[in-house]
């Protein structure tokens, strides 16, 4: 008899026990809300994103450089603070902020600007294909600025990636080496014109 007690108590205690290991059907469910609210703040961060960048289109439209510049950086601060792993996107994002910029005729904060989209760019291992866009952008703004060493030398880094993606023969990439002979006999010239002074 006293074997059986204790056998009764013994699996009373196991079924507690083993009950109380299960997971509560209301924690279970709070779990799900709460990652339901979770994905449904994502969509809603997402769209607020989106939105700011279609307005970028809108005032790029009517040439109001500050207002697409100041919707670029609205859509960077929520990128970071709320998708900061979408790095094409982030990268793709100060490219074009950059851009406005370069329209804003504000070349330095545009060349800052494609040099830390391209910095992440590295960083992040975006496609390579996205080089080409970036380094062909920073030399066109040093170009603007009279900076032919710097902008030669972003043209140099370009080339390769324009005869990888575009090929040898292509319109872009001729012309891409037409700018490059033209600062190399640019800045050949210059320095002969400072020897001979």
């Amino acid at each position: 008899m006293k074997t059986k007690i204790l056998l009764i108590s013994l699996f009373s205690i196991t079924v507690c026990i083993v009950l109380m290991s299960l997971p509560d059907k209301s924690d279970e469910m709070q779990n799900i809300e709460q990652k339901q609210k979770v994905e449904q703040k994502a969509v809603s961060h997402r769209v607020e994103i989106q939105n700011l960048l279609k307005e970028t289109i809108v005032h790029e439209k009517n040439k109001e450089y500050e207002k697409v510049i100041k919707s670029y950086l609205l859509a960077l601060e929520k990128f970071n603070e709320y998708c900061p792993n979408q790095y094409f996107d982030i990268v793709k994002t100060m490219n074009n902020l950059a851009g406005a910029y370069v329209n804003n005729n504000q070349l330095d904060m545009a060349i800052k600007t494609y040099l830390l989209a391209h910095e992440n760019a590295v960083k992040n291992k975006i496609e390579e294909s996205y080089f080409v866009v970036l380094a062909g952008n920073i030399g066109h703004c040093y170009k603007r600025l009279n900076d032919y060493g710097q902008s030669l030398l972003w043209f140099k880094k370009a080339l390769p990636f324009y005869e990888k993606f575009h090929g040898k023969e292509n319109k872009k990439t001729i012309i891409l080496n037409k700018k490059i002979k033209y600062l190399e006999m640019a800045i050949q010239h210059s320095i002969q014109s400072k020897k001979k002074q």
